[in-house]
C-alpha cells in the first residue's frame, strides 16, 4: 500500500499540471518538474522495496543531490538581488563541492549517504534565509501570502527543521517505545508541510500569475 506522502505527491503534481501556464517564469516550471521527480522516485522507491524486496538506497543517493541543486536553481531564479543571487549561486558550489567529499566517507552506493542527506537539509535552510533577506530588502505591496516563492520556502524550511531534528535526536528516541510512531508522525508532517506548500505555491501562482511571468 502506498504511504501518505505519495498521495500527496500525486495531488500535487496533478494540481500543478492543471494550474500550469506557458507563461509562468522558469523557477515555477523547474518546481513542477521537482514536483514530478519526486513523485517518480517515491513511487520507484516504494517498489524496488516493497515489491521486489531490494534495496532501494541507491535511487535516494541519486536523488538527493539532483533534489538539492535543482531545489537551490529554484531561489537562484526567484532571488532579485544580485547580490543574495550571487551568494545562492556560492551556495550552490558549495552544496556540490560538499557532496563529493561526502561520497569519501560513505561510498558505498546501496547505502543511504547520511552526510549528503545532512548537507542537504542544511544548505536548504540557508537557501530559505537568503529567500526571506532578499524578500525584507525587496519589499513589494503583494502580501507575502500572495507570494508563490514564500510558499515554497516555508515548506522547504518545515521540511528541513523537522528532520534535522529527527536525526539530531535519533539516538535519544530510537529505543522508546513508541519510536516508530514518533517518526511516523515527523515524516508525515514533514511531507504534508512540503507538498502542501507545493500546492500552496502553485494556487498562489495561477491566482496571482501577473506578476510571476518570463
Amino acid at each position: 500500500m502506498l504511504q501518505f506522502h505519495n498521495y500527496l505527491q500525486i495531488i500535487a503534481f496533478i494540481i500543478a499540471l492543471v494550474l500550469m501556464q506557458r507563461a509562468w517564469a522558469v523557477a515555477y516550471k523547474i518546481l513542477i518538474f521537482i514536483t514530478g521527480i519526486s513523485m517518480i522516485v517515491e513511487l520507484a522507491g516504494w517498489y524496488i522495496n516493497v515489491k521486489l524486496h531490494h534495496n532501494n538506497n541507491w535511487i535516494y543517493n541519486i536523488y538527493v543531490p539532483l533534489l538539492g541543486i535543482l531545489q537551490t536553481i529554484v531561489f537562484i531564479k526567484i532571488i532579485e538581488t544580485t547580490t543574495i543571487r550571487n551568494l545562492a549561486k556560492f551556495l550552490m558550489v558549495i552544496f556540490i563541492a560538499s557532496l563529493i567529499v561526502s561520497y569519501f566517507f560513505s561510498p558505498f552506493f546501496f547505502k543511504l549517504n547520511n552526510y549528503a542527506l545532512t548537507i542537504y537539509l542544511i544548505c536548504s535552510v540557508i537557501s530559505v534565509a537568503l529567500f526571506f533577506i532578499d524578500t525584507m530588502i525587496n519589499l513589494v505591496e503583494i502580501p507575502l501570502a500572495k507570494q508563490p516563492g514564500f510558499w515554497f520556502a516555508i515548506g522547504i524550511l518545515i521540511m528541513s527543521v523537522l528532520n534535522i531534528a529527527r536525526f539530531s535526536f535519533w539516538n535519544m528516541v530510537e529505543h522508546t517505545a513508541n519510536y516508530s510512531k514518533i517518526l511516523s508522525y515527523i515524516v508525515d508532517i514533514s511531507n504534508f508541510s512540503l507538498y502542501g506548500a507545493y500546492i500552496a505555491t502553485f494556487i498562489c501562482l495561477r491566482i496571482n500569475q501577473k506578476y510571476y511571468l518570463h
